[in-house]
């Protein structure tokens, strides 16, 4: 594995990512993240894999503190795990292509949008706590990608918090953006 920039964690000029790059990225939320890709990630084109929990493409460590993040008393809150999974399985998707000039990862054609987040949540999701996202992309039609991912409780043996399954489209390059002009992407 290797390290890989998490740009969503980068606030942008444009006002993009500033709800992941900044409202959550603080002491009092996730003060922590560190992304690894697996060495010689590759674009699926119409392949299709299937997951392997001691082989995932990407992993996330991250951390979670308590004040910001709870719902019920010491316990993350599922909306917010549902932010994680679309910020993560983004990422997961996007690491399977080459590198830019400033080191990110983008798609080949354009911009990224969630079309299908499903979470599936299997135990709650103490705080404060350290864990591990697992994610796979499992296949690519076109301008369609699928994703799978995880969380992994690291102090509690492995377990499986939550598992998600979601579905990307990218957007041609040039794409009318809502409250703007046309973006160049």
């Amino acid at each position: 594995y290797e390290t890989a920039p998490i740009w969503v964690r980068v606030p942008k000029p444009t006002g993009e990512d500033s709800f992941f790059g900044g409202i959550i990225k603080t002491p009092d939320t996730v003060p922590h993240m560190l992304c690894l890709r697996r060495r010689k990630l590759e674009t699926l084109g119409t392949r299709s894999r299937t997951k392997y929990p001691d082989d995932p493409d990407v992993m996330f460590l991250f951390t979670l503190s308590r004040a910001g993040l709870q719902g019920h008393p010491a316990t993350a809150h599922g909306g917010f795990l549902n932010v994680l999974f679309d910020e993560m399985m983004g990422q997961t998707m996007t690491c399977h292509y080459p590198p830019t000039d400033n080191g990110g990862y983008f798609t080949s054609g354009g911009t990224l949008y969630t079309a299908n987040l499903n979470v599936n949540f299997r135990a709650p999701m103490a705080l404060p706590g350290t864990y591990l996202y697992r994610g796979w992309m499992t296949r690519q039609e076109g301008r369609k990608s699928w994703v799978e991912g995880e969380l992994v409780d690291v102090k509690g043996g492995g377990r499986v918090l939550a598992e998600g399954t979601s579905l990307w489209v990218t957007v041609g390059k040039e794409i009318e953006m809502p409250g703007r002009e046309k973006a160049k992407i």
